[in-house]
């Protein structure tokens, strides 16, 4: 078996605790059915591409998602803790919260109804879209060999609409995101995390009582209500001989963001600055303020940008630590645009926009799945690089902008590595897979070594 595959089975093999036995056989042919898959995803596609369409009953894969007992949020904390082993000790962990729509139609799919589709929306027509919503947490990582960062996704939650779920059980997606912002504190408690969010998760709901270990970085309205600290207040107000009427409940206001860009007394700053891959020249004005709608008396560092002949409106931004560099907070925000490419590899090139199961357990258990394979294919390639391994790259002349392989070339190489027929008879037969995942199992290879 050629080394490239090993590298795959034992990446798949981190996440062999989270299984029994025969659950794991059913995750590992379908994890490799899935991304060998030429067309149109679906289970039963993924076993045709397997060969074992006529010697194993789908019946039992379609119900590893619906009635498997497993948990897919236990997936992520295997990938998140495979994804510790990449970094550093002590790195900063990046971390994004956004959302994405799918579409799904049928009266028995689990969790559908109407949402807006950012994709097809303008600022002047808004687009809805009937389906899934997704909220998803992801670890932005920068790997060895990779012309990019990427997104990889670690946390799913499914957002119903209020009027298609119980009301014990209606979440909005604010408070979903806390609740992963939650969930990864928990697995990492000493990390520091910064937090990288669009305007509409940057709201109290989110972003309440956060510990200074979690630095947000995120988009602030350009009227937002900002203030100076209520205690420099206070100490104003007993200063003066004779101070009259209630006390102040918050801080002198200062000008808001809009306000300071159109302040002809401004001081604008000029710097370059690296944002989506591209270096580019930014004109900033920045100011020390706290917003108490959403931080209480937490000091932020507000950074706006002048207008543009592209963005003809001034834009705000803010960091919850106030002692942050104004274009740290502009580059570190840049940060969220590899979430919005991995949503679009993963409807193009994963079925994550194909997906066709219906029932609760098997809608909240394959999204996450997909999610991870995802991730497995960036990590892999990175770590077969070093390996000879050829890169399947197909002749294309006419995008001279390339700097390096896509998320299409790794899946690509992928495939043509897993479709060995040596490896796929392998996977065929359940004696010879369980006799040959004990070979490869590094607690197996370990008890050997030992004997």
């Amino acid at each position: 078996m050629s080394q490239p595959i090993l590298t795959f089975a034992s990446l798949l093999l981190h996440f062999q605790s989270a299984f029994s036995k025969p659950a794991f056989y059913r995750f590992f042919l379908l994890s490799v059915g899935w991304l060998i898959i030429p067309g149109r995803h679906a289970i039963t596609s993924a076993l045709i591409a397997l060969g074992l369409s006529g010697t194993l009953h789908h019946a039992a894969f379609h119900s590893f998602f619906s009635r498997g007992n497993w948990n897919a949020e236990a997936l992520g904390q295997h990938l998140f803790r495979l994804l510790l082993t990449l970094l550093p000790e002590d790195s900063v962990l990046a971390v994004i919260i956004d959302d994405t729509a799918v579409q799904r139609r049928g009266p028995r799919v689990f969790g559908t109804g109407p949402h807006h589709d950012a994709v097809r929306s303008s600022h002047s027509r808004k687009v809805l879209l009937f389906g899934h919503c997704w909220v998803v947490l992801s670890l932005v990582i920068q790997l060895p060999g990779l012309p990019r960062p990427y997104a990889l996704p670690l946390l799913f939650r499914l957002y119903r609409n209020k009027k298609r779920c119980p009301e014990d059980e209606f979440k909005t997606k604010t408070q979903l995101a806390r609740d992963l912002i939650d969930r990864i504190q928990r697995w990492a408690p000493r990390r520091t995390i910064h937090l990288m969010l669009d305007g509409a998760y940057c709201v109290e709901t989110v972003l309440h009582d956060l510990p200074d270990t979690v630095v947000v970085f995120g988009r602030m309205r350009v009227d937002a209500d900002l203030r100076g600290t209520l205690a420099d207040r206070l100490t104003q107000r007993a200063a003066k001989s004779t101070p009259r009427g209630r006390l102040p409940q918050k801080g002198l206001p200062c000008p808001k963001p809009k306000a300071l860009a159109t302040d002809p007394e401004t001081t604008w700053t000029t710097s370059l600055v690296q944002l989506y891959g591209v270096t580019r020249s930014v004109q900033w004005a920045e100011q020390v303020a706290c917003w108490p709608r959403v931080f209480g008396e937490r000091l932020l560092k507000v950074v706006v940008t002048a207008p543009t002949k592209s963005r003809p409106q001034a834009e705000a931004f803010f960091c919850s630590h106030a002692d942050v560099l104004a274009v740290a907070v502009l580059e570190s925000y840049a940060l969220r645009w590899p979430t919005e490419v991995t949503f679009r590899e993963m409807k193009q090139f994963l079925g994550f926009g194909e997906i066709h199961s219906w029932t609760a357990g098997a809608v909240r258990r394959m999204v996450p799945w997909v999610g991870l394979l995802y991730s497995l294919v960036v990590v892999w390639f990175s770590q077969v690089q070093s390996q000879g391994v050829t890169t399947v790259i197909p002749l294309r002349p006419w995008y001279r902008h390339r700097r390096g392989p896509s998320f299409e070339d790794m899946l690509r190489t992928l495939q043509n590595t897993l479709r060995d027929p040596a490896f796929l008879k392998v996977l065929g037969n359940a004696a010879d897979f369980k006799q040959w995942i004990e070979i490869i199992s590094p607690k197996q290879a370990s008890r050997r070594r030992a004997a």
